[in-house]
């Protein structure tokens, strides 16, 4: 994940035991659902506060196997990360999909109290919730040129964890570099 470049972490692959400390972390899944492993609601920890978090989605353009993964770092070093994979979806979906399970993933655990930033390289995600979901929802989920926003279910769902968590801010960030 591009995103995450800089962000160094204790890795865990599916199968083998999570090496962070944080309950909400264990809660894995079926990784054959969109929403795939850790991506499960948690009661907040309190124990320390995430510092970084980042996301992104993507697809193989020939198949359309798609995959996301998102990333929480906290302040006492530990690590959470999410990921799952969906066949016959879009990039689109998947940038949704990870942004969505980062913010419910973020709304169980303890935000510092000036805000987290969470990065993602998808102007579709981070521009569609800043910027055109208030005209969306105005003109009745109808873009500019008059036709249906695409992926309206995951845009509702992003909307609702975006207000569970209002001092996480989506940022830009440029994919893909290096």
């Amino acid at each position: 994940m591009s995103a995450m470049a800089g962000v160094e972490a204790p890795v865990s692959t599916e199968g083998v035991a999570p090496q962070w400390s944080h309950p909400i972390a264990s809660n894995n899944r079926d990784n054959n659902s969109p929403k795939g492993i850790g991506s499960a609601a948690a009661a907040p920890i309190l124990t320390a506060h995430a510092l970084v978090a980042a996301c992104d989605g993507a697809i193989h353009v020939t198949t359309g196997e798609g995959g996301w993964g998102a990333l929480i770092r906290f302040s006492d070093g530990t690590t959470r990360e999410l990921g799952g994979h969906q066949s016959g979806t879009t990039s689109q979906r998947m940038e949704l999909t990870a942004a969505l399970e980062l913010l419910r993933a973020l709304a169980g655990v303890a935000i510092p109290a000036d805000g987290l930033i969470a990065k993602s390289d998808s102007r579709y995600v981070v521009d569609g919730l800043a910027k055109y979901l208030p005209r969306w929802k105005a003109n009745g989920w109808r873009k500019v040129d008059g036709e249906p926003v695409k992926n309206r279910d995951l845009w509702e769902q992003l909307e609702a964890a975006a207000a569970a968590v209002p001092t996480v801010r989506l940022q830009w960030v440029r994919g893909h570099n290096g």
